[in-house]
């Protein structure tokens, strides 16, 4: 009995059915995990509670910016552009400012941490944008030297 084939079965209609419900489902994935740690890190926080959401977290999140820069892969709908990197990294600042003020109540280590997450943000930000702007060029001058 035969149940598996080495060939697509797929014809090209349901291929792209199914690559959309695939990042539907990675999106629900990301989105619920994230959720799930927020929720788990509260007031009374143990590190330990929410460790295996952390590694798949942190593992998605890797294996996707691998796998974009390698294809010299920006975003679908932000631009690669320098000008943003604050203000994108200064919503991280925001969200970490209000969550640490809301659970513990206490303004300056909210500030600090906020003002932290922004600049390392902001600097892991950077880096990707130098090393996807690398890739992109290498791949462009890949295409340009192939069609010569």
């Amino acid at each position: 009995m035969k149940f598996w084939s080495k060939k697509n079965t797929l014809d090209e209609m349901q291929e792209q059915q199914l690559l959309h419900l695939e990042a539907q489902g990675f999106r629900l994935l990301w989105g619920g995990l994230l959720l799930a740690m927020l929720l788990q890190s509260g007031p009374v926080f143990d590190p330990r509670q929410m460790l295996g959401e952390s590694i798949v977290f942190m593992a998605a999140c890797i294996y996707l910016l691998i796998g974009c820069l390698r294809r010299g892969i920006w975003d679908r709908h932000f631009l690669p552009n320098a000008e943003a990197i604050p203000l994108e990294a200064g919503v991280a600042g925001v969200i970490v400012f209000l969550l640490n003020l809301c659970w513990h109540g206490m303004w300056l280590p909210a500030l600090l941490s906020g003002l932290f997450t922004w600049g390392l943000t902001a600097l892991i930000l950077w880096g990707t944008l130098l090393l996807y702007k690398k890739r992109h060029s290498s791949l462009e001058h890949e295409e340009s030297e192939g069609k010569d």
